[in-house]
């Protein structure tokens, strides 16, 4: 790598090989891309009072939010972040917030807002559950599944072959009857 602009190429060359779902958001066709909450969050994408919010839900506290609970400039970067999750999330059809003439393929964030609310929901609500059926690349360079993943051993500990199991499965008593 000799530059700055080497490692921007590369970079980019691994954001366009991000595994993609074609689905259906609301009913509108759509190929979207997984987006890590607590990635964003890492990043400073997301606001301070969402981060806090998310935290919480994690440990498993009940959470109830009011948008009267919010203040306005709080509700202000909710409604950013929204808007640029959804924006990173879709790849097509391209979802733009320029004011300027749509290409082919192309959707302006505002009108999908205005008219279709149901779609942003469904894709907030898709990604806040981890964008369960977009692949998850795995080393040997092909993808498994959200579900498959989560049905992992927790805590990711391997036992000898000489250890023995603590899951001990029920053995059915034979008789001599």
């Amino acid at each position: 790598m000799k530059n700055a602009k080497d490692f921007a190429a590369i970079w980019r060359q691994g954001i366009s090989k991000t595994p993609t779902v074609e689905r259906e958001f609301a009913g509108l066709p759509c190929i979207a891309r997984r987006l890590s909450l607590m990635g964003w969050a890492q990043a400073g994408k997301l606001p301070h009072f969402l981060v806090e919010i998310m935290l919480k839900a994690k440990a498993g506290e009940d959470i109830e939010i009011k948008t009267s609970d919010i203040a306005p400039e709080e509700f202000t970067a909710l409604m950013d972040s929204q808007r640029d999750i959804v924006c990173e999330v879709l790849e097509m059809p391209k979802v733009i917030t320029e004011d300027r003439e749509l290409a082919d393929g192309e959707i302006s964030y505002a009108s999908l807002v205005m008219n279709r609310p149901d779609v942003v929901a469904e894709i907030l609500t898709w990604v806040r559950a981890g964008c369960p059926d977009v692949p998850v690349a795995t080393k040997n360079g092909k993808g498994t599944t959200v579900e498959t993943v989560s049905n992992f051993r927790k805590g990711g500990k391997r036992r000898a072959a000489s250890q023995p199991r603590n899951d001990v499965r029920a053995v059915p008593e034979v008789s001599a009857e």
